[in-house]
Parts: structure tokens; sequence; C-alpha cells
């Protein structure tokens, strides 16, 4: 019997250019290679998906400092945009060898499509209609369970627009349609979360920089500016784990690590 695929899902790294440079009090740099030293020895994983923002200002030098660090794992790396990132740049300095940047792969039974949220100028996301077709034609074309990752994923509970996929019901109506679509990963929110489309499940993952609190709950009037309407934990790095089944099952949950005060 073919043994289960367990894969590791990084978000949101925000990777600076400097040694010793922080993102609201968190060395990120640190804090990735503190999650990805305690997912490899706590789970073994077979492969990482990074679901975007892996550099906070989408600069060539932080794309090189993250390959570094990620090449020191000797795993298959699949990696997407955010808000924050460049995707020429990803393009240029990250993507080669084990780090792969196109958009559908094989992973232990289940294709994996990566998808780009990314609205270019804006911290919200919406997926056009090259990459609704993206996942429609993927799902299509096989009979196996598929998991589509996306930096920014429906029902964030915020009141802050920057916080949403916007124009979300599409995804949604493609995935009620498309059974085999098992599994839908995200990040953005830097907290976890979960939600139900259709048989699918959603699930959003914590942060490996900073966990958010999220101050003002969705649907009431947003804060007057995005900080006073967020709280940050700059001590506090998660990432997710999935058991992937040849079969379509799977399971999954979030860990955290803590850096020294």
């Amino acid at each position: 019997m073919p043994k289960n695929t367990t894969l590791l899902q990084i978000t949101d790294l925000h990777i600076l250019p400097n040694e010793g440079d922080e993102l609201l009090g968190a060395d990120t740099y640190s804090a990735l290679r503190l999650v990805l030293e305690n997912a490899l020895a706590e789970h073994q994983p077979d492969a990482i998906v990074a679901t975007g923002d892996l550099t906070q200002d989408g600069s060539d030098t932080s794309y090189e400092r993250l390959r570094g660090v990620l090449l020191q794992t000797g795993l298959p790396i699949y990696a997407l945009p955010g808000n924050h990132d460049s995707v020429a740049g990803m393009e240029r300095c990250l993507a080669g060898g084990p780090i792969r940047v196109d958009p559908t792969h094989e992973i232990g039974g289940w294709r994996l499509v990566l998808l780009n949220s990314q609205v270019e100028g804006h911290s919200h996301g919406a997926l056009d209609p090259g990459q609704l077709s993206l996942l429609k034609g993927s799902a299509a074309n096989t009979d196996g369970p598929v998991i589509a990752c996306l930096h920014h994923g429906p029902d964030a509970p915020c009141a802050d627009p920057g916080c949403h996929l916007h124009d979300d019901e599409a995804l949604r109506q493609l995935v009620r349609d498309n059974k085999n679509v098992r599994v839908l990963l995200g990040g953005h929110t830097h907290l976890a979360h979960e939600s139900r489309i259709g048989g699918a499940a959603f699930y959003s993952t914590p942060a490996t920089c900073v966990q958010a609190k999220h101050l003002v709950p969705r649907g009431e009037t947003p804060a007057a500016d995005f900080l006073s309407g967020h709280d940050f934990n700059p001590r506090k790095h998660g990432y997710r784990i999935l058991s992937l089944s040849p079969d379509g099952q799977f399971a999954t949950d979030v860990h955290f690590v803590e850096s020294a005060v």
C-alpha cells in the first residue's frame, strides 16, 4: 500500500534583505529557520509548499536569502506569490533546482495547483479569469484529488478589505462544481482558520513571522487604519502539516514554535 505523503505548508515569511532586519518586532529570517528546523525534525515532510508573501520587499537580495535557507532543507519546494512578492523576482532569483514556481505538480497521488491571487499594488487579492481557468482545467484533467493553493483565501475573519480575497464567488462555484478539489490552502491573515466550500475544506495557515489578531470582525466597520485594527505577536511562529493519502483522504494540523524574547 502506498504511504501517505507529508506536506509542510509555510506562508507569510516576509523575508527582509539584511541580516538583523525586523518586521513588527520579529527577525523574519531567524523565525523561518526556527520553523523549518522544528518542522523537519518533528514531522519529516516530503515536500514544502510556500503560499506567498515570501519576502517583504520583493527584492532580489531578499529572494536570494530565502533561496539559501530553502535549499538547506533538501526538499522539493513549491512557491507562489503574495501581495508583497515580485513574480519576476521569484522567477529570477528563487526558482531553480528543487524550488518550483510553475503552477501544476503531482505529489503523492494528488495534483497541486499554485494560483496567483496577487493584485499588483494592493494588499487584497483576486483571481483573474486565467487563474480560474487554470484551476478548472487542472481539476478536470485528473481523476485524483486536487489541492489548490493561493495566498488570499476566502472567509478572512476581518473587517479590513485588504485582508480579503475579493470577488471570490467564482472560485466558490468552481470548487462546488469540481468534486475532486478537496483542499484549498492559503495564508495572508497570519492566523489559523478554516471553512467549507461545498465538499472542499479551506485552511488558512499561521505566518512563520508574526501572528495577527484581527480586532474588528468581518461585517463590522473597519478600523481607521490597518495597524489599529490588528494586534501582532512577533514571538510566535506557525506552520501547517498535511498528511495526504493517495485515495484523497487527508489529515492536517497547525504547529507553533516560539522564539526567545
